[in-house]
């Protein structure tokens, strides 16, 4: 799994849903 960090840094993937991250993130 990547960490949160990419996700805020870089686009989101597809698959950044299936992450209990994104959540987490968006929040």
């Amino acid at each position: 799994m990547k960490p949160a960090l990419s996700f805020q840094q870089g686009p989101k993937p597809l698959d950044w849903k299936d992450f209990p991250h994104g959540d987490y993130v968006r929040g």
